[in-house]
């Protein structure tokens, strides 16, 4: 007899064995829309675009930054010779210094351990210079490789400042720290008292290229002075300069005139004879700058800090840019 084959149902009853799936995780921009994602985008990209230029400009300064081989200490003035473009000098506390590579290297001269409170190159004798001080009034007729001690009837040899006018060479003014301005109108063979009236903390001087009686001071506390009367009296002429400690006054003739100083590390500019300043400080990214000077061969504008480094300016102050050598 046939036997019956037993038949097993091979179907299994709805959702019979089914393991139960696991919830859908929400991802971090499902709840956000599309606008507001391309948003975050792009200002993401803008943030990191942002933080590339400033990171580049901050290596890019911090390159072109001069790197002198001699720090100078504290520098009150700036000259450049009319034996080169390349050949300039500081007076500092410690002494006189000497650069033949614009800037570049400074080497100690044989007026040293002394302080030399101004420096100042004869715009019409190339080699000509005269450099002042506490019993200092010395001039040099080979670029500063020789000097020759000035007799001058004073009445101290204090002195802090000194300028040479630029329409008239022989004419000389010194500031005495205890007895004012003075001038001579024959480089030092006879004097006159111009004003007693100036701060005697005077630590540069100026002439008007232009105009002999304009001429300007500055002072570790008073500002900017300015006479038009030459020296006679005078008038606060620092609107726009943020400190009083002005240290380096230079004037230049153009076209157009301006004048460059320095407050408190600071470069100004002012155009319009003194009467308002501005900042002039485009690439000067060592600061701070002590003194500034009038290049006799190039009519750049240089500047010089306490490090030793040196800018110069070729557009009347506008923009500086480190020195090459």
């Amino acid at each position: 007899m046939p036997r019956k084959i037993k038949r097993v149902d091979t179907k299994r009853s709805k959702g019979a064995g089914r393991q139960p799936s696991a919830p859908v995780k929400q991802g971090f921009f499902s709840g956000i829309s599309t606008d507001a994602i391309a948003i975050m985008m792009v200002v993401g990209v803008a943030v990191i675009a942002v933080s590339i230029f400033f990171l580049s400009s901050w290596v890019s300064r911090h390159q072109s930054a001069p790197k002198p081989t001699v720090t100078l200490g504290q520098v009150h003035s700036l000259a450049a010779t009319g034996a080169g473009s390349k050949t300039w000098l500081t007076a500092t506390r410690n002494g006189l210094y000497r650069s033949t590579d614009a800037g570049k290297t400074w080497q100690p001269t044989n007026v040293s351990g002394q302080e030399v409170t101004s420096v100042l190159s004869d715009p019409s004798r190339p080699d000509t210079l005269y450099i002042t001080g506490n019993n200092i009034l010395d001039k040099s007729v080979d670029g500063g490789q020789t000097w020759q001690k000035m007799s001058a009837q004073l009445p101290s040899l204090d002195i802090s400042t000194a300028a040479l006018d630029p329409s008239s060479p022989g004419r000389l003014y010194l500031f005495l720290v205890s007895n004012g301005l003075y001038r001579s109108p024959d480089l030092g063979a006879t004097w006159e008292q111009v004003s007693t009236t100036l701060p005697s903390t005077t630590s540069t001087l100026a002439i008007d290229p232009l105009d002999p009686n304009t001429i300007y001071t500055g002072s570790s506390g008073g500002g900017v002075k300015l006479s038009t009367d030459g020296g006679k009296a005078w008038s606060d002429a620092s609107k726009g300069i943020l400190s009083l400690a002005v240290s380096s006054i230079v004037a230049a003739k153009g076209p157009p005139a301006y004048l460059i100083a320095v407050s408190d590390g600071n470069v100004y500019k002012s155009t319009d004879g003194a009467k308002t300043w501005a900042l002039s400080d485009s690439g000067l990214v060592q600061a701070p700058i002590s003194a500034v000077a009038i290049s006799p061969s190039t009519g750049a504008i240089l500047a010089v800090g306490d490090s030793g480094a040196v800018y110069v300016s070729s557009d009347s102050g506008g923009k500086w840019s480190a020195s090459q050598g």
